[in-house]
């Protein structure tokens, strides 16, 4: 019979409005696991059920179960208690903040298949050691290191919370120690996990899938904002010392091997961030060119409206001035209209009648002029 897959997960107060919208992602996956628990403390939730949300409660099915945790031990919580009733299944592990691919469980589980005794982790920081052979500070360590992927590795340290597979009993129930948790390293399950890792033997493979996706509203809380910005983890690394010092030859040996996959991932980077300024060159010239273009046209077609409203005035100033013309063609019209109509008169008066009636008037004139 397989072993049965559970994802494991821990909630409290300030996310429990949200936590619902992680589940129902996980309840979409290519590949859906036998369990997923949600762990939360009693003591932060004192009326039990009835604190929930009704959309959490409305996902308990088969599936997904609410637990309840007797102890706090803050974002232990997530795999603590499940390890400790489970030590027969495969464990997933997830935060409660987090959008995580459709394929998230199935991909792990294809890495799970290749290294079957290995810690299979999403997100993974490189351990890095000084040269007296010390663990260095933890904001020192190459962070979301996407170098040294698909390789068995006891410098890498899973962040348990985006995705890591635990085989089944891979951690024992004697090493399961909560006082041994809340003496050491409360706050930082993730230190906690790569220190018992390393005591067993265990390594961790990275799959370079860190790219992480929050869910609106739930990062104004967190272990980052209240522990680890103000050193928590160095802390943490202070007090595991001489337990950590036990395993520095094994990391240092693990570590040389990803160097060269770190150095070389490096050159890539490098490579492509010299071909990228060659981009980003050509781009903005190309830009520039494309903005000075822009201006030409802009100014030309400044040009063009300027000359088709002088064109328009032009034409407007001449149909009026043929208007005008066409007013005083009519009025030349009428005149010689006129003249031609004076003209027949005066051409009908000169006919011989009235010829003949001039002269003797004229002559009437001259005979009384001289007394006749």
């Amino acid at each position: 019979m397989a072993e049965p897959l559970i994802v494991s997960m821990a909630s409290y107060p300030p996310r429990i409005k949200t936590v619902s919208h992680c589940i129902r992602g996980l309840l979409t996956q290519s590949v859906r696991p036998d369990r997923i628990l949600v762990w939360l403390y009693e003591g932060e939730f004192p009326n039990g059920r009835d604190d929930l949300p009704r959309d959490l409660l409305d996902l308990e099915d088969g599936i997904v179960e609410i637990c309840w945790a007797p102890e706090n031990l803050k974002p232990h919580n997530k795999y603590f208690w499940t390890f400790l009733a489970n030590p027969g299944a495969t464990v997933i592990t997830v935060d409660d903040d987090l959008e995580y691919s459709p394929t998230m469980i199935e991909e792990l589980l294809l890495w799970h298949k290749e290294f079957p005794e290995a810690v299979i982790a999403n997100r993974t920081h490189l351990i890095l050691l000084r040269g007296d052979g010390s663990v260095a500070p933890y904001g020192e360590w190459l962070p979301e290191q996407d170098a040294v992927i698909g390789r068995p590795s006891h410098a890498l340290m899973a962040t348990n919370g985006a995705g890591s597979l635990f085989p089944a009993a891979s951690v024992p129930e004697a090493m399961l120690d909560s006082e041994r948790i809340k003496s050491t390293c409360l706050h930082a399950d993730d230190l906690w996990l790569k220190l018992l890792e390393l005591e067993l033997g265990i390594s961790v493979v990275a799959t370079g899938h860190a790219d992480l996706s929050y869910i609106p509203g739930t990062q104004d809380c967190g272990l980052w904002l209240n522990v680890n910005i103000n050193g928590g983890n160095d802390k943490v690394l202070k007090r595991m010392g001489d337990e950590l010092a036990n395993h520095t030859e094994a990391m240092r040996d693990d570590l040389l091997k990803c160097c060269v996959d770190v150095f070389s991932t490096y050159r890539r980077y490098q490579q492509a961030s010299r071909e990228l300024t060659i981009v980003r060159s050509a781009r903005q010239v190309a830009e520039e060119r494309a903005a000075a273009l822009r201006d030409e046209l802009e100014s030309q077609q400044v040009t063009m409206r300027r000359e088709r409203e002088e064109a328009l005035l032009k034409e407007r100033s001449l149909n009026d001035e043929i208007a005008r013309l066409r007013v005083e063609d009519e009025r030349s019209a009428e005149a010689i209209s006129n003249l031609r109509a004076l003209n027949a008169k005066y051409e009908e008066r000169l006919k011989t009648p009235y010829a003949i009636r001039a002269v003797l008037n004229v002559l009437r004139r001259a005979k009384r002029s001289f007394g006749g």
